[in-house]
């Protein structure tokens, strides 16, 4: 299936051509490239079918771009690109927050992901087993038991 989708990513340089990318397809395939330790591939992907207009992405096709990002080590990145999804008005979810919490933790940027988690609970969005066992992981990994006994306690 990945070498497919590089064979279509090859393909979409020839700027004649179009293609009837949805959503579904673009997540998928920046998802399976995440997968097989290409998320590089996944990010040009999204950035030549967004180019192409072929793709109008919603909140799943840009989670997945940020779990790509993140994985790159990109977190940055995603700041950028969290306010022009504000902009087109789209509605975030808990899986897009917990991707860009890990993105910072990856990086070591705790105070950040911190931040970052609680600006997804001020804005309403409510954390699941997922996005805590994310955090959890980092404390234990980091051996921060008082620092996670705390957070517990919120």
């Amino acid at each position: 299936m990945m070498g497919r989708a590089i064979e279509v990513m090859e393909l979409m340089a020839d700027e004649k051509m179009e293609y009837p990318f949805n959503n579904f397809v673009c997540s998928s395939v920046i998802a399976g490239f995440c997968r097989i330790g290409k998320p590089e591939l996944g990010v040009e992907f999204f950035e030549k079918a967004k180019i192409s207009g072929a793709l109008h992405p919603n909140l799943v096709t840009y989670t997945a771009l940020v779990h790509a990002l993140c994985k790159l080590g990109r977190v940055d990145e995603v700041g950028n690109l969290f306010r022009a999804m504000e902009e087109e008005g789209l509605i975030f979810d808990v899986v897009f927050f917990t991707c860009w919490v890990w993105g910072y933790l990856k990086e070591g940027f705790v105070m950040e992901a911190f931040r970052k988690n609680s600006e997804m609970l001020e804005k309403g969005i409510g954390a699941d087993a997922v996005s805590y066992t994310v955090l959890m992981e980092d404390f234990l990994e980091k051996k921060m038991q008082k620092r996670r006994l705390d957070f517990c306690r919120r």
